[in-house]
């Protein structure tokens, strides 16, 4: 219980769990997206080549995202992390409503598509080294391990178990997804169309209004954070 009371016991902490929790929606977007690009008229291998775009986004943006947030921090330590990633979190939210804003034309995507894609993946991976920095600098160090753990526990796993499966009910109960269970059912140009929307549509509203919330809850930590990593400083040596 001391572990978790020193984990929690600031504002920015508890902020911080929610920031995580509402953080890994936009990673079960892309677990849908294989099958949407494919619903789309891509083949199996275009699909995966799209989403091999979007991981090497990933990879791009997690080690220059973190030169550029180690940057930014030099230049502005209370500020300077937070602010970049609402900027991150902005980019994300541009590049995911162009991409499932419209329709892919044609069944095919085009080099600006690749390039959302990208996009999409460098700011997933990105906000993970805001996040972890504010969390060692507001904790002690003692319950360093730990404090990381249980927001894993707490946020990210009730996460993965909550927007999966949100995805699929949003598409299937709002948007007119065809279960696939009986294959007559998505057969036809017309069937893959409305599977292609029903995703689209789902994907689209998941990833904006987690997002915004992402967003609204770094800009409150903008009041909250530099004061309790203030106060988690050790005290100078007299």
């Amino acid at each position: 219980m001391v572990y978790v009371r020193d984990t929690f016991k600031t504002v920015t902490s508890r902020i911080l769990v929610f920031v995580i929790f509402i953080s890994d929606a936009p990673y079960a977007v892309m677990v849908y997206m294989v099958m949407y690009l494919q619903y789309s008229g891509l083949s199996d291998i275009m699909a995966g080549i799209a989403c091999a775009v979007g991981l090497m986004g990933g990879v791009v943006g997690g080690v220059g995202g973190g030169f550029a947030i180690d940057g930014c921090h030099k230049l502005n330590e209370k500020y300077g992390r937070l602010l970049i990633g609402v900027l991150l979190l902005f980019l994300r939210l541009i590049s995911a409503s162009l991409l499932l804003w419209h329709p892919l034309r044609h069944g095919r995507m085009e080099w600006y598509h690749y390039v959302q894609v990208s996009l999409i993946g460098a700011t997933l991976v990105t906000p993970q080294s805001i996040d972890r920095p504010i969390l060692s600098a507001i904790v002690a160090d003692k319950v360093q391990a730990v404090a990381l753990s249980l927001n894993r526990v707490v946020a990210g796993i009730p996460s993965s178990l909550t927007f999966v499966p949100l995805i699929g009910v949003m598409a299937e109960k709002l948007f007119g997804y065809v279960n696939s269970h009986n294959p007559e059912n998505t057969t036809g140009n017309h069937a893959m169309l409305v599977n292609a929307t029903a995703l689209r549509k789902a994907m689209l509203y998941v990833t904006v209004v987690a997002t915004v919330v992402n967003i609204l809850l770094y800009l409150a930590m903008l009041l909250t954070y530099p004061n309790d990593a203030n106060n988690n400083s050790p005290a100078p040596k007299k």
